[in-house]
């Protein structure tokens, strides 16, 4: 038996299996329930609640006592491949916890029993999209639009935190029984660096008819790259709406892809062809250039609309050819691409192995060779011994996350431990605390590995303006510092703090708190937002308006979609179209435009039949909507496109520099990096080449 059997218990009885309710390659998902206590003023009620848990389970390489349930690895080769990915699947889980996203799953727990690992989530009773559109069955396009966009602003989400899912499909779309998608299957999601390098090391899967172009090539997804998952929003959409799991991508490349039904809007069908092109070049740039195309259909989706012009790919330069009098210079040793390596961006040589380099602009870095890490300084003197399963070291803190023999803990930058290594998980420090996790609950250290409040807690963030959100029996509330319950465990979410007030949801219904816990503004709405310049944005029965912070809607609730105050604008939407209003509700910009971004420099993008120019805060056109595509104005000049080609314009609109490059980036200290013929390099606000 290669599963755990029904009724088998984990953590000492806390949870018990009740079914399998998938497998995969590398793990397997179970119901599960916990009994819980909910006290009252008078009396106290247990109750069973349902989760999934995943085990890490790599079912070609791993075995199973049938008597014991320890999973055990065979093969002496394997072992190390083995617990490699295990210890990915355990920082998977801490990745996923640390995403705050109502269309992204919850994990709530993490730990290692039976020679193996686990980490608990949340668990859905409206099973999949998949299991919707199975045998051929498809939704509705309403239906399908507004489940699409709440996955695509999720992939936005995790976008900005630079990460890649990589396995977008029906069936890692969960179903909360409230006509919201869950995004889950982030086993094969990788991280990328500010720059766009790969700092986590997978292996790369493909789901057939999903999976883009470059899925399929070698080194294919080692850089950042949204259209990457924009190109799976795309297939999945076809799948929702079609019945017909989509051709893979060589297909379309020979062959195009197939019509969809004449049925289907002409808006959805233009989005998905736009999003499935074979050339990630030719797709949506962004989740929200994706979300734009879907048009009216995506006001069905309860996201906010975001301030994000979409962002064309940078095409890879050409490498330049040695000159003949030098000889070639060898590439670097490539690392093993089955180690697992976490933030890592550059390969250096240390007393001739091969290490990974960490942050090289700084003091003090991680080095790592065959599985093992440690600290260096600018010299390249080691600190610590190469030792470590794993180090994540903070140059701004001094202090570096550590693991060691499946323990957690910290260490200085002198590689001195101030957190003992003895925890199941840990999160980084925030205000001078740290979450920290043994046996199943959470507490908080200080830098001096103190425990300054019991290990009791379901779920634990960190301090934000001396607060902590902290979980006790699925109840949400606050603790200061010193670990005082500041505001009680009674709420089903909470937000952080904005403007001295935070969201709060009890039995689906939205308000907000202060600072000692006072319900300053009733729990009435469907949703809310964070307060900004003043007012938050709310819904109630289908439409949004703002509020005040005693509470009045200032702003009549009509709008399909807000955007926050910046400024003292903000942006709406009615009728597919968007535009400002005032903090009075005055319509400031009238609502007739397809696109708006945010103001920089005064000037803001608008889009309107597929044709980009720039208004003032007054809503008069200063630059004429003929581009392509354009970007925000900084330091006085923004980039524009027409006909394929990149160029520069000032406020005026005068084309200051000609549209005639491949690609160019925004200019910064007054140079800009752009691509001409496969070549890069640097320009003046003249448009001379100062390389």
């Amino acid at each position: 038996m290669q599963h755990l059997s029904e009724g088998t218990l984990l953590q000492g009885g806390k949870f018990k299996i009740e079914k399998i309710l998938g497998q995969g390659g590398f793990g397997i998902t179970y119901l599960a329930s916990q009994t819980i206590s909910v006290e009252g003023s008078i009396g106290e009620i247990k109750t069973e609640i349902k989760l999934a848990i995943k085990e890490f389970f790599m079912k070609d390489v791993c075995n199973r006592n049938e008597d014991s349930n320890i999973v055990s690895v065979p093969s002496v080769g394997s072992k190390e491949l083995v617990e490699r990915f295990k210890q990915k699947f355990i920082m998977e889980a801490r990745s996923i916890s640390k995403l705050k996203h109502p269309h992204i799953v919850k994990v709530v727990d993490v730990f290692e029993e039976n020679g193996t690992a686990y980490y608990v989530m949340e668990y859905y009773n409206g099973g999949s999209l998949g299991d919707l559109v199975k045998d051929g069955n498809l939704l509705s396009e309403s239906d399908a639009v507004r489940y699409i966009t709440q996955i695509a602003d999720a992939v936005g989400y995790i976008h900005k935190q630079k990460v890649n899912h990589l396995d977008i499909k029906p069936g890692n779309i969960l179903l909360d029984g409230k006509a919201n998608g869950i995004l889950i299957g982030f086993g094969l999601s990788k991280q990328y660096d500010e720059k766009g390098s790969q700092t986590s090391f997978t292996p790369v899967g493909i789901s057939h008819g999903y999976a883009p172009m470059e899925q399929y090539k070698q080194n294919g997804v080692s850089a950042f790259s949204p259209q990457s998952d924009i190109y799976a929003l795309g297939a999945t959409l076809y799948k929702l709406v079609t019945g017909a799991t989509p051709p893979q991508a060589m297909d379309i490349l020979d062959e195009g892809l197939p019509a969809l039904p004449q049925n289907i809007s002409p808006r959805v069908r233009n989005a998905v062809a736009q999003a499935m092109q074979p050339r990630k070049s030719d797709r949506p740039a962004t989740a929200e250039e994706f979300i734009a195309l879907l048009g009216a259909s995506g006001a069905a989706a309860d996201v906010t609309i975001l301030d994000v012009v979409p962002e064309p790919e940078k095409p890879e330069p050409k490498k330049p050819e040695p000159k003949k009098s030098e000889p070639e210079k060898p590439e670097p040793q490539k690392s093993n691409p089955w180690k697992w390596i976490a933030a890592a961006v550059a390969v250096v040589v240390i007393l001739g192995v091969s290490a990974m380099l960490l942050n090289a602009e700084k003091s003090i870095a991680v080095i790592e060779n065959n599985g093992k890490y440690g600290l260096i300084d600018e010299n390249s003197v080691a600190i610590t011994p190469l030792k470590y399963d794993y180090l994540d070291y903070s140059d701004s803190l001094g202090i570096a996350i550590a693991l060691l023999n499946h323990k957690w803990g910290f260490i200085d930058k002198n590689g001195q431990e101030i957190v003992a290594l003895k925890y199941d998980n840990v999160n980084e420090f925030s205000e001078g605390r740290a979450c920290v996790y043994l046996n199943g609950r959470w507490g908080y250290v200080d830098e001096s590995g103190n425990e300054i409040t019991p290990l009791k807690y379901d779920y634990a963030d960190g301090f934000s303006e001396g607060l902590a959100i902290v979980r006790l029996n699925w109840k949400y509330g606050f603790i200061d510092k010193s670990g005082n319950e500041v505001i009680p465990f009674k709420y089903d979410y909470i937000g952080e703090f904005s403007e001295g007030l935070a969201i709060v949801r009890l039995i689906w219904k939205y308000g907000f708190i202060d600072k000692s816990g006072n319900e300053v503004i009733p729990l009435k709405y469907d949703k809310a937002w964070d307060f900004s310049e003043g007012l938050a944005a709310v819904k109630l029965n289908g439409k949004y308006g703002f509020i005040d912070k005693s509470g009045n809607e200032v702003i009549p609730l009509k709008y399909d979609l807000p955007n926050s105050f910046k400024e003292g604008l903000a942006k709406v939407k009615l009728n597919d179209k968007y535009g400002f209003i005032d903090k009075s509700g005055n319509v400031v910009i009238p609502l007739k435009y397809d696109y708006i971004g945010k103001f920089s420099e005064g000037l803001a993008i608008v889009r309107l039949n597929w044709k980009c120019g720039f208004i003032d805060k007054s809503g008069n056109v200063v630059i004429p909507l003929k581009y392509d595509y354009a970007d925000g104005f900084s330091e006085g000049l923004a980039r524009v496109k027409l006909n394929g080609k990149y160029g520069f314009i000032d406020k005026s609109g005068n084309v200051v520099i000609p549209l005639k490059y491949d690609f160019a980036n925004d200019f910064s200290n007054a140079r800009a990096w752009v691509y001409l013929n496969g070549e890069e390099f640097c320009i003046d606000k003249k448009g001379n080449r100062v390389d």
